[in-house]
Formats: C-alpha cells, sequence, structure tokens
C-alpha cells in the first residue's frame, strides 16, 4: 500500500509541494491509465479509462498517458498540491483542447493526495458527506430484445434494482421494452452516447413515453443544444445531457434544452464538483453518471455524489473490479469509502507487474 499520511503535512499542507508524476498503461481488465503524483512523501493515485465518441473524448490510453507525461506533468511538478485552481488552469493552458481525461485523472490523484497528507476522506475535505451509501444501476447491454432481457435478469441475480440500457449495440425501442417487463418497476435509463439524429431521437422518445423511462441520457452528439431543445420539447420522457463545464450546462439549462443534468468524474472531482452546484443553483435535477470508469474512478464517484446525495442510482458502464483496489458493493449498493483520500489503497506491485504486460 502506499500513501501513508505524515504527522507533519497535516500542519504544513501549504508547502506540500509536487516532486513526482507517473503514468502506468494497463491492458487488463480492461484498458486504464492509473497515474501517481508523489509530493514530499505523501502518494495519491487516480485513473482514467479510454473512451470513444459520445464519451469524454476520443483519447487513447496511448495518448493519456502521453499527455500526463509530456505536457500535464512539466506544468505541475513544483506546484503546491493544495492549489487545484491554479493546477486547473495551468492544465488548460498546456492543452487548450482535448487532454480531458488526462486531467482528470490527475485531478482525481491530487484529491487523494491532499486527503491523505490530512488523514481525512474527500468529502472531508469538502465539508459535504450526506449519505454513506450509493446505490448502483446495472448496465443492460445486447443487440435484440432477448439478448438485453438476459443481461438484465444477470443484473438482478446479482442484486441491482436499477439499471441503465446501452443502445450502441443497436438495441432499440422493442429491447427497452423487454428490459422493462423483465425489471418490472425497477428505476430504468436510456444511454445513447450522442448516437442519434434529432429525427432518431424524436422517434425513440415517443417509443419511450410508455415504459416509464426515468431519463433519456445524451441522444444527440455533445453540444447539439438546438436538437436537444426540439427533443425536449416534443420528448414525454426526461432528457438528460453530460455537460463537460459549467458554461455548457448554462447553456443547456438557458435554452431549455435538458430535464437532467448527467454528471461524470471522467473530466476530474474539481469540475465535477462546480458543475453539481451549479446545477442545484440552477433548480436543474442531477444525475449520477459514473460510466466505464475503474475502481479508483469508481470510488471518486462514490465520494461526488454521496456529498450531494444524488438520488437517481448511479450508472455502471461496464465496470471491472480492479486487481490493484477495491471498493466494497453489497447487492447493488456501494458503501461510500472511508479511509483517508478518496479511500482505496493501490498496490503498486500489481500495476507494474500489469503495466508490464
Amino acid at each position: 500500500m502506499t500513501g501513508v499520511p505524515l504527522a507533519d503535512h497535516r500542519a504544513n499542507l501549504a508547502g506540500l509541494v509536487v516532486d513526482r508524476v507517473q503514468a502506468w498503461v494497463l491492458a487488463r481488465p480492461t484498458h486504464r491509465v492509473l497515474v501517481r503524483v508523489d509530493a514530499d512523501g505523501v502518494t495519491g493515485w487516480g485513473e482514467t479509462t479510454p473512451a470513444g465518441p459520445g464519451s469524454c473524448g476520443a483519447e487513447g490510453a496511448a495518448m493519456i498517458a502521453a499527455i500526463v507525461d509530456r505536457c500535464l506533468a512539466p506544468v505541475l511538478l513544483g506546484r503546491p498540491a493544495w492549489n487545484l485552481d491554479g493546477i486547473g488552469a495551468a492544465f488548460t493552458d498546456a492543452v487548450p483542447t482535448g487532454g480531458r481525461r488526462a486531467r482528470g485523472a490527475l485531478d482525481l490523484a491530487l484529491h487523494d493526495l491532499l486527503g491523505r497528507a490530512l488523514d481525512v476522506p474527500v468529502g472531508v475535505l469538502w465539508g459535504a458527506r450526506r449519505t454513506e451509501h450509493v446505490p448502483l444501476g446495472w448496465t443492460v447491454t445486447g443487440a435484440s430484445p432477448a439478448e438485453a432481457a438476459e443481461s438484465a435478469r444477470a443484473g438482478l441475480d446479482q442484486g441491482y434494482r436499477a439499471f441503465a440500457i446501452d443502445t450502441r449495440c443497436g438495441l432499440d425501442a422493442a429491447g427497452v421494452g423487454a428490459v422493462r417487463a423483465t425489471v418490472a418497476d425497477a428505476p430504468l435509463s436510456v444511454h445513447a452516447h450522442g448516437e442519434y439524429t434529432v429525427d432518431g431521437s424524436l422517434r425513440m422518445a415517443g417509443s419511450l413515453a410508455d415504459l416509464d423511462v426515468t431519463a433519456f441520457v445524451q441522444p444527440l452528439a455533445a453540444g447539439d443544444i438546438d436538437g436537444l431543445r426540439r427533443l425536449r420539447a416534443a420528448s414525454h420522457v426526461p432528457v438528460a445531457a453530460s455537460p463537460h463545464r459549467p458554461r455548457d450546462l448554462v447553456n443547456h439549462v438557458l435554452s431549455d434544452a435538458i430535464d437532467v443534468a448527467a454528471i461524470r468524474t471522467c473530466g476530474g472531482l474539481t469540475d465535477a464538483r462546480r458543475l453539481c452546484g451549479l446545477a442545484e443553483d440552477l433548480g436543474t435535477r442531477l444525475m449520477a453518471d459514473d460510466g466505464t470508469e475503474g475502481t479508483l474512478g469508481l470510488a471518486a464517484s462514490l465520494h461526488l455524489f454521496a456529498a450531494h446525495d444524488i438520488g437517481t442510482p448511479m450508472r455502471l458502464g461496464g465496470w471491472v473490479e480492479s486487481p490493484y483496489a477495491t471498493v466494497v458493493v453489497t447487492n447493488g449498493v456501494a458503501d461510500v469509502p472511508t479511509g483517508p483520500g478518496l479511500g482505496v489503497d493501490v498496490d503498486e506491485r500489481v500495476v507494474r507487474a500489469l503495466a508490464a504486460g
């Protein structure tokens, strides 16, 4: 285990300066990038998972690691670890476009480091922790109604009582209906990852109207506010989008384009907290949307959603427990970690072995 806090750091957090940044690319159990940030003997860990279009950017694992090593690490070294705002601005200057996942992984590691330096969980750093447990949503996959129903039954067998349907495999409204018949009255959301045209989304929303769907999430490409506004005006199903930045959220809300803001931590906890707070101020309903993050990313999301007590179950997009770290999940409910930082101890020996191949 790494990241043991030192007593003198609790009295001198302002002097805790980043002196080392490392990144590893892992291919198992899924493609993933882990980062480690050190400051005067204290270690913090973060991670991110490569994703395609419609998520947090089409950044491959090698690209993420390269952005960390070549662009972000040089501007992070020598900076006080507590200055998340200043670090975020420096990251933006270093990588004006793209690099969202690389920045997010380092932001998670800095939160972990600060919590370990003070020997408190991230929620204590924020002064916010409204619940100790977060319900999770099983992600349903399959290209046919029968496959989707089978996937949903597998989730039921593991204790999950909320479900999120991923339509990227080609699942249509009939598949959603098959899942609804399988899971009875359990909360059910549909996640489209920007795969629809406006006309296609209108047809799909009409087909979902009688299936008690809690949210139609990101049906259109990111930034298509006009299309979302048209959809929302015609849809009987709540429309959700995943804004990356506060100004994106403001534009969506002021344009009457969404009912729900689906929040993810792939861009880091600093930005995600800003989005959550702004959505609450704007009176916009929040939805927990973890996506395909690993165990460290899941832990970060648990702290965030516990701080805001978001009632909707958090979607797990193919999450697989990491061999180097553990989060406790029982019958579809995750315990918010109580240890320092993200509350997850990383076995660096396993990380290095997996990175070596």
